[in-house]
């Protein structure tokens, strides 16, 4: 199976643009992504096949109207022939586009779906809404020490109110650097099991070195719509200044006919 580039093997310049994030209410945005893809079509068929194996009605046409999105953006960046066949599948689920440069990250929440686009190696992303989350104290206290350990140096250090924050961290992490989510947390030793680090302290300073092992950076993201989020991208490119575009409606009518002239 091909695998999406290995982080540690990049060197050179970093360009504001090969680090590219996306933000769409799949919802809001649902009429226009039906008009380009009736005039474009660009799902292939097995990804209208998938959604319709999804009894939820409305999950199925966020998850068509995301693939839309992204297909959209793919376009420009890959080619259109490119954009338009099927992903390979990585462990956990996660679409590629084999030998290809581009890397891609997708997070989702109700309506709003994050696409991250990276030309710097694998690159991971993660949104939740702020919310209560129903895990013991002593699994939250755990999880906010690892994420504490995977944070960049422009993260804040969380506490356990911050559990949902902590979760985008490891998400992303696990999404830039793991075949599985449950992998991921396995290497970091999140559970307490035989083997993992014993101490809150001990487990901060385990996760802080297992991200300096992968050649890692993980910040926190700026969202909108009382969004939390995190990003973890190669350490060549931790200083590059993000800026959140979304794709709206005017950005898609624009997008659409640029890339279809």
């Amino acid at each position: 199976m091909k695998r999406a580039p290995h982080n540690s093997n990049f060197e050179g310049i970093i360009r504001l643009d090969e680090i590219e994030l996306w933000l769409i209410d799949r919802d809001a945005q649902a009429p226009a992504l039906a008009d380009i893809e009736r005039r474009r079509l660009l799902l292939p068929p097995g990804e209208r096949e998938q959604a319709a194996r999804n009894v939820d009605r409305a999950d199925a046409a966020r998850w068509l109207n995301g693939r839309i999105a992204l297909r959209l953006l793919l376009e420009p960046r890959i080619g259109a022939r490119a954009a338009r066949l099927p992903f390979d599948v990585m462990g956990g689920g996660r679409p590629l586009i084999a030998d290809c440069d581009l890397d891609f990250s997708l997070s989702d929440i109700g309506s709003m779906l994050l696409v991250a686009f990276s030309r710097v190696g694998r690159i991971g992303v993660d949104i939740e809404s702020a919310r209560s989350l129903n895990i013991s104290p002593v699994r939250i206290a755990r999880l906010v020490a690892a994420a504490n350990g995977l944070a960049g140096e422009h993260c804040r250090q969380l506490i356990d109110p911050d559990m949902v924050v902590a979760w985008t961290r490891i998400e992303a992490f696990a999404k830039a650097t793991a075949d599985s989510l449950a992998a991921c947390l396995s290497m970091l030793g999140t559970a307490g099991h035989i083997g993992h680090p014993a101490t809150l302290d001990e487990l901060r300073r385990h996760a802080a070195r297992t991200r300096y092992d992968a050649a890692v950076s993980v910040r926190d993201l700026d969202l909108p719509h009382g969004l939390v989020g995190a990003l973890a991208t190669p350490v060549a490119a931790a200083n590059v200044n993000l800026r959140i575009q979304i794709l709206d409606h005017h950005e898609l009518s624009a997008l659409a006919e640029r890339t279809n002239g």
